[in-house]
């Protein structure tokens, strides 16, 4: 939320210092979302690679200002890991400090993001929760979550999912898709 506001992503954060990989992952789940799972239930699904600033830099810089500019200021290996949880859809708790909103994603909803598929997206929509009043009736278009955030509406509004988080769904989607 405060980084890219109004990015869809995938909860996360940082490892601390006195916790295992699977714990921190476990401890950042249930911050954002109130989800509890077992530390032995989550599988690794893929691995990316974050680099900050991602943008081109412009060409009329002086030499000076571009190599400021292109010094990079932040450097991740983000690891992406799914688990199964024991309730469908269960009820979600989300941080006030770190989470706006959320949707739950069928295989479909997760295909039709991953694929860029406007044309089925704009007849589908999704039930939101936010983290001032829980469920709600709020439903937004899928197609809120489509293309590269920031994604520029005609209202100057961003939307748009995370390269990154994008990039574990559509490896996600691989993995279930060779055990069908």
């Amino acid at each position: 939320m405060r980084s890219f506001p109004s990015a869809w992503v995938l909860p996360g954060g940082t490892v601390n210092s006195k916790e295992s990989l699977l714990e921190a992952v476990q401890r950042e789940v249930w911050e954002e979302t109130g989800i509890h799972s077992e530390v032995d239930s989550w599988k690794l699904e893929s691995v990316w690679e974050s680099v900050y600033p991602t943008s081109p830099l412009d060409e009329d810089m002086d030499e000076r200002a571009l190599v400021a500019a292109s010094a990079i200021r932040a450097h991740h290996l983000v690891v992406y890991l799914s688990t199964t949880l024991s309730s469908v859809s269960p009820s979600l708790v989300l941080c006030d400090e770190e989470v706006e909103a959320a949707v739950w994603l069928t295989q479909d909803d997760t295909r039709t993001v991953v694929e860029q598929d406007f044309k089925t997206a704009e007849s589908s929509r999704l039930l939101l929760q936010t983290n001032t009043n829980g469920l709600n009736e709020d439903m937004i278009p899928l197609r809120h979550l489509l293309g590269i955030y920031p994604h520029i509406l005609s209202d100057g509004s961003r939307i748009g999912m995370a390269q990154g988080s994008l990039f574990a769904m559509e490896e996600y989607l691989g993995s279930i898709g060779s055990l069908l």
